[in-house]
C-alpha cells in the first residue's frame, strides 16, 4: 500500500552536535520556505484529558489538539499517534490540519467551551525545502535546539519513510546527532 502524506506525518527530531553545520548545508543546497515565530497552543477538550502517564511515569498522549500562532496566520491541528512502530523506536501519526486567519478567535472559542490549556510551546522556526523533505530548524524557549526532518514524498510504509529520512541525513554528512523522541509538548512536560 502507498502511503500518501497528506494525512500522515513521518518524521524525526534531532539535535544535532554541531546545528550550525547543518544549517550551513540547509542555507547553500536548500530552498528557505519561510522564518516565522510561532507559539503553540496545546488543548484538552472539557470532557477528557488527553495527557496520561506512562509506565516509567512520563507524560504523554495518544492525541494531540493543537492551535498554532505565527506572525502572519495560523493552523489547528489534531494529532493520533499508533505507536505499534515504538517498540523499535518508532511511532508516526496521523494529522489533520487546516489554516486560520485569525487563530486568537479559535483560541476565544475554545476557552468558552470549556477547552483547558495543557502547554504552550514558543519557538524560533526556519524552515527549508530539499527534495521530498522539509527541516524545521527551531529554537525552542526552555528546551533548545532541534531539527525536525519530515518527509513530504510517498513511501510503501512507514519504515521505509524513516529509511529515507536516515539516509538524507547521511548523504548530507550529519553523523552526530542524538534523536529526540516525542514532540516538544511531552519534552515541556517532563521537562
Amino acid at each position: 500500500m502507498l502511503l500518501t502524506m497528506d494525512n500522515v506525518e513521518i518524521e524525526i527530531k534531532i539535535r544535532p552536535e554541531q546545528p550550525k553545520l547543518l544549517t550551513a548545508w540547509l542555507e547553500k543546497n536548500a530552498k528557505l520556505i519561510k522564518s516565522s515565530h510561532q507559539i503553540d497552543y496545546y488543548f484538552n477538550p472539557p470532557h477528557k484529558d488527553f495527557v496520561f502517564k506512562d509506565k516509567d511515569g512520563k507524560k504523554r498522549a495518544d492525541d494531540y489538539l493543537r492551535i498554532r500562532v505565527d506572525e502572519n496566520d495560523g493552523g489547528v491541528t489534531f494529532k493520533h499517534w499508533h505507536r505499534e512502530l515504538e517498540a523499535s523506536g518508532r511511532g508516526y501519526l496521523d494529522e489533520i490540519e487546516t489554516k486560520l486567519d485569525n487563530p486568537d478567535k479559535l483560541l476565544k472559542i475554545f476557552e468558552l467551551l470549556g477547552f483547558k490549556i495543557s502547554a504552550t510551546i514558543d519557538k524560533s522556526r526556519t524552515s527549508y525545502s530539499y527534495g521530498e523533505f522539509q527541516f524545521d530548524c527551531d529554537e525552542v524557549k526552555d528546551l533548545g535546539t532541534f531539527v525536525e526532518i519530515e518527509l513530504k514524498g510517498k513511501v510503501n510504509s512507514p519504515n521505509k519513510g524513516f529509511e529515507k529520512i536516515h539516509k538524507i541525513l547521511e548523504q548530507i554528512g550529519i553523523k552526530d546527532w542524538e534523536e529526540a523522541k516525542g514532540g516538544y509538548v511531552e519534552m515541556w512536560w517532563n521537562k
